[in-house]
Order: C-alpha cells, then structure tokens, then sequence
C-alpha cells in the first residue's frame, strides 16, 4: 500500500506513540520524501538531460562499392553509455544501436525508465537476518530497482519513456554537452534578457547585404 501516491498535499507522516505502525506509514513517508527531493532536482535539471556520457552518432546507411545511400535513406543510430536525470534520481543507461531508422522527418531517441520488483526468491539475503528474532529468516520488504535502457517512443517496450535527443532529418537537434542543467541554464538567462534585452551576450550581430 502507498497511500501518499494518490495524495499530493501530504507532506509529512507524523508516528504516534500509543498507536501501532503500518508497513503503509513507511511506504508514504517514502513517497513523500522522493517526492520532495525530486521537486528540488527539476529546480536545475529535466527528465532526460545527460548529466555524464550519452552520446549520440549518426551513420547514414550505404551499400555498393562506391558506397551510395540506401533508397529511402535509412541510419544506424549508436547511443553510448552515460547517466541521465530521471525522475528525480540519476541513473545509469548502458550503450545500444538502432539500425534501419527512415532518416526523413523527425525521430525521437530517448530513455525508458523501468522498475523490477525484487523479493526473497530472488535474492534470498533480504530474509529476516537477526538470529533469535521471529523475523529471522522470514520474508520481509521487498526492493525495487530502477533500471534505464535507450528506447524510442513507439518501440512497445514496457516502462515510463523520457526523450532525450530529437533527430530531425538524420541531424541530431540538441547536443547539448553534459551536464544540460536546464534549470541553472533557464535562471542565467533570465539575467541575460533583463541586462542585455537577449540571449546574445556579445557578437552575433546581422547584416543586411542587400
């Protein structure tokens, strides 16, 4: 039971000491407090910016001798291994390829956040440990553990997806280099626009040429 997911307004669990406590209790108090702390990380980062790592390159698909592009023209889409800020935690993402990917148009390549559910059955060291206890080799809570995988939005794979890169016609739209803190980035240029009335701090200036 967690109670406190469907209570966003909950912001504290409060034990009594002449009442008797629930596994429920502890469960909220941890959604509370993953929930708070997941607040202040999105203060400075999104779901899905690369905080280490995370590469993304571009090859566009050839075949015969000179090599020519394939019709249509398709790319392999290599991902390298990095960490990524996910739902308030950062995670670590191993590397993985896409190959046959239609390069016209627009194609999204992200994250899929996936939690796995592990008991005593699996790992038989979360059983009760304390010798001489009722607890002592009895089952107890169980763990869940947080796993990411490169994923594409239409892939079918189970798990909540979070996009990272936007490929638009085989060229990759943001690459923005580690850490992308869109939050402190966000914060600078709110003084940049009240001191200089743009994003420009010096240079870039255009010319007509008639």
């Amino acid at each position: 039971y967690d109670r406190a997911a469907s209570n966003e307004s909950w912001s504290d669990v409060v034990f009594r000491e002449d009442r008797l406590a629930q596994a429920a209790e502890v469960n909220d108090a941890q959604t509370i407090a993953s929930r708070k702390i997941s607040r202040v990380g999105n203060m400075v980062a999104k779901s899905g910016d690369r905080i280490g790592g995370g590469e993304i390159n571009v090859i566009f698909d050839t075949t015969g001798d000179p090599p020519v592009p394939v019709d249509p023209v398709t790319m392999t889409v290599s991902l390298s291994a990095g960490r990524i800020y996910v739902a308030g935690d950062v995670l670590p993402v191993p590397a993985a390829s896409f190959s046959g990917i239609l390069a016209d148009g627009e194609v999204t390549f992200g994250v899929r956040l996936l939690k796995t559910v592990v008991d005593e059955s699996v790992d038989p060291s979360l059983l009760g440990l304390h010798p001489g206890t009722e607890a002592e080799g009895e089952p107890g809570a169980v763990r869940l553990v947080s796993s990411l995988s490169w994923a594409m939005p239409d892939d079918g794979e189970p798990g909540d997806f979070f996009s990272v890169y936007l490929v638009k016609n085989g060229a990759p739209i943001d690459q923005a280099p580690p850490p992308a803190l869109s939050g402190v980035l966000q914060t600078i240029a709110v003084y940049d626009y009240d001191a200089l009335g743009n994003y420009v701090v010096d240079g870039c200036e255009v010319s007509a040429l008639g």
